[in-house]
């Protein structure tokens, strides 16, 4: 007995085969299964600033519809703000408005910060919150 496995889109299929005595390859049983949870619509309104103290803060709304969110994932695309930094911001029901304060950042330096809301497993389209040095 032998296995194939195929994976398309939101389906992991597998079949199970057998080969007789006769020698002939015969399907013996298969299975798929599916991801049906939704992935949350992508943030809105996302914007870097330089705050009064030299900061460069976030601020971006929670998507007005789609999957429960449960909270944000933060990165800076580029690595400017360190190998692998990351921050993750919890969600509140009933909050729109977020923002987030990046500590100590050069503010001479640009960034490109990407939002992600986050629900379970599943991550929305990437937004990115642009602060370029100087503007």
């Amino acid at each position: 007995m032998f296995t194939g496995v195929t994976v398309r889109d939101d389906t992991l299929s597998f079949q199970a085969y057998t080969t007789t005595k006769g020698g002939s390859t015969e399907l013996y049983d298969a299975y798929s299964i599916k991801k049906t949870a939704a992935k949350p619509n992508k943030v809105e309104n996302a914007k870097a600033t330089l705050t009064a103290d030299g900061q460069v803060k976030l601020t971006w709304n929670a998507p007005g519809t789609g999957a429960a969110v449960e909270g944000y994932r933060i990165y800076e695309q580029n690595d400017a703000a360190g190998p692998n930094w990351m921050a993750k911001v919890r969600h509140s029901d009933g909050t729109t408005a977020y923002s987030y304060t990046v500590a100590k950042k050069d503010p001479s330096q640009s960034y490109r910060f990407v939002i992600k809301a986050v629900s379970g497993r599943l991550n929305s389209d990437p937004v990115v919150a642009e602060y370029t040095a100087g503007k």
